[in-house]
């Protein structure tokens, strides 16, 4: 992708989210620029996977491209039912890819990158990739699901550190605050795979499905950073002292240590 290509896509980004932003309430703009500081960080983790991985410049501008509008439904998607839950509401990646064919925002880009950029977006927030994907377009599901698993994971790390101060039901999918995890959930991760959403009960359950998505992480230079930035520990720190939820957290940290063997 040329960079003046790039560029292009990343004002009409910015022209687009601002009149969502400005017309939500107060608890609404924030969670819409938390989504738009999101984008940006997506972005450059998704560049920083890639130089880890050889990427050449071109293919770094495509996988930033892809990271760029991998979120683009939530804005809508907030508009429309006042929440990120897709679960009570509609599938953001399908409302961002009719919002990208709507408006026309990649007319101009190369017709093979831009079946590249909506595979993957179509695919970031599926609980699995379909390995029947032709080669290049599974590659950039992969690369947007780890670089967009890295940020969610930084965002919540801090929110839940900080929420006494600021409480923001958006972001916790409006779930219970009961203490206890449901069976579910921790069975997933006693079992080494990802936790489903359609099992969330509590608050400590989508503390805990998001520990468990290590089992989904694709690339090296991921799991180095999930090291690096300590960021299971970071989430567990708001966890109860319970013998389970502690177990199941030891073992995914288990599994990332084996990764970088």
């Amino acid at each position: 992708m040329p960079p003046e290509r790039l560029a292009h896509l990343k004002f009409w980004f910015s022209d687009y989210i601002q009149p969502f932003i400005h017309a939500a309430d107060a608890e609404g703009q924030y969670a819409l620029r938390q989504k738009q500081a999101h984008t940006a960080r997506v972005g450059q983790n998704i560049v920083s996977i890639g130089t880890s991985l050889g990427l050449s410049t071109s293919d770094l501008r495509l996988a930033e491209a892809v990271a760029l509008f991998h979120d683009i439904g939530r804005f809508k998607q907030y508009e429309r039912f006042h929440t990120f839950s897709d679960r009570h509401s509609i599938n953001h990646a399908a409302l961002g890819l009719r919002e990208l064919n709507r408006s026309r925002a990649m007319a101009g880009v190369d017709r093979q990158q831009q079946r590249i950029i909506r595979c993957a977006i179509a695919h970031h927030n599926a609980f699995q990739v379909p390995a029947l994907l032709h080669a290049p377009a599974l590659f950039f599901a992969r690369l947007i699901r780890d670089a967009d698993k890295l940020d969610i994971w930084h965002i919540f790390a801090d929110y839940f550190q900080q929420r006494q101060i600021h409480q923001n039901n958006t972001m916790e999918l409006n779930l219970s605050e009961d203490p206890s995890c449901s069976k579910p959930i921790l069975k997933a991760l006693f079992h080494g795979t990802m936790a489903k959403l359609a099992d969330l009960k509590t608050l400590n359950d989508f503390k805990l499905l998001q520990i468990s998505w290590v089992y989904d992480l694709n690339f090296k230079p991921t799991f180095e950073a999930v090291c690096q930035r300590a960021l299971i520990e970071q989430i567990a720190k708001s966890f109860p002292r319970d013998t389970e939820i502690r177990a199941a957290v030891r073992i995914a940290r288990e599994f990332v240590s084996k990764q970088l063997e």
